[in-house]
C-alpha cells in the first residue's frame, strides 16, 4: 500500500503564542476557528479531506517575509493541527498518533504543511 503524501499551503501565518495569548478569549476564540477554517478550507481545495489517518508525521514550515530570529516554541501549530482534524486528515492530534516538527523560512508569507502516514 502507497504511503499517502499531502501537501498544502495556506496563504497565511498563524499568530505567534505571544500574541494570542494576551488576547481577550472571544478574539481568541476568533483567531481559532479562523485557522481551523482555512485549514479546512486548504484541505477541501485540495481533495484531502476526509483521509483519516491514524498515524501520521507532520512538517510545517512557516514562511516569513525576513530573516528576524523567532523562538521555534512560540509558534506551535495548535490550531494548524486542531484544523487537520476538523478537515478530517487526521483522526487525532495527541501525541500516539502524529510525529510534528516546524521551522522557518524566509519567503512569501505563508505556511506549508506536508504529511506522511507513518
Amino acid at each position: 500500500m502507497d504511503k499517502v503524501l499531502i501537501k498544502l499551503t495556506v496563504p497565511d501565518v498563524p499568530p505567534s503564542i505571544n500574541r494570542w495569548t494576551r488576547l481577550h478569549w472571544t478574539r481568541l476564540r476568533q483567531f481559532k476557528k479562523q485557522w481551523e477554517l482555512e485549514v479546512w478550507a486548504t484541505a477541501v481545495k485540495a481533495k484531502v479531506n476526509n483521509k483519516q489517518l491514524a498515524k501520521a508525521v507532520i512538517r510545517i514550515t512557516y514562511f516569513f517575509t525576513d530573516s528576524r530570529r523567532r523562538d521555534k516554541d512560540n509558534y506551535a501549530p495548535k490550531f494548524i493541527l486542531d484544523g487537520l482534524v476538523k478537515a478530517g486528515v487526521l483522526q487525532d492530534d495527541n501525541a500516539d498518533a502524529i510525529d510534528v516538527d516546524w521551522c522557518f523560512a524566509k519567503g512569501a508569507k505563508r505556511t506549508e504543511i506536508v504529511i506522511w502516514e507513518e
